[in-house]
C-alpha cells in the first residue's frame, strides 16, 4: 500500500501501516559542520572535541591528525602536518622579490 503519510501520525506508525513517507518532516537530517571563513577547515569549539575527531580519524581512516588553535577564528582545527615539521623563517631572512630586468644582480 503506497500513499502519502497521514498528518499527525508518527514515523513508525506510518511505516508499519505501509504508508510511503514523503514529508520532509520524516527525512534524515545530516549534520553540516561550520567551517572557518579563512581556512575552510571544520571548526571545533573546544580542544577535547577536536582531539576526539582526530582519534576517530585515526581509527576509521588510519590518518594521523594533530590539533591546533586557529589564529583567524580562535576555534580548534585539525591538520595533517606534524607540529614542528615546518620551520618559520625570520622576517629578515625571507626571500626578496627578484627583478626580471636583464643584468640584475640581487644584493646580498
Amino acid at each position: 500500500m503506497t500513499s502519502t503519510c497521514l498528518p499527525g501520525t508518527t514515523f513508525l506508525k506510518a511505516i508499519s501501516a505501509g504508508y510511503e513517507v514523503r514529508s520532509s518532516r520524516y527525512s534524515m537530517h545530516y549534520f553540516t559542520p561550520k567551517r572557518c571563513a579563512s581556512t575552510s577547515k571544520i571548526m571545533y569549539h573546544d580542544k577535547e572535541k577536536a582531539l576526539r575527531a582526530a582519534d576517530q580519524s585515526l581509527v576509521e581512516r588510519g590518518a594521523r591528525l594533530w590539533v591546533y588553535r586557529c589564529q583567524y577564528c580562535g576555534t580548534w582545527h585539525l591538520t595533517s602536518r606534524e607540529p614542528g615539521s615546518y620551520a618559520r623563517v625570520p622576517l629578515n631572512q625571507q626571500l626578496k622579490p627578484h627583478s626580471r630586468k636583464k643584468g640584475y644582480k640581487p644584493r646580498r
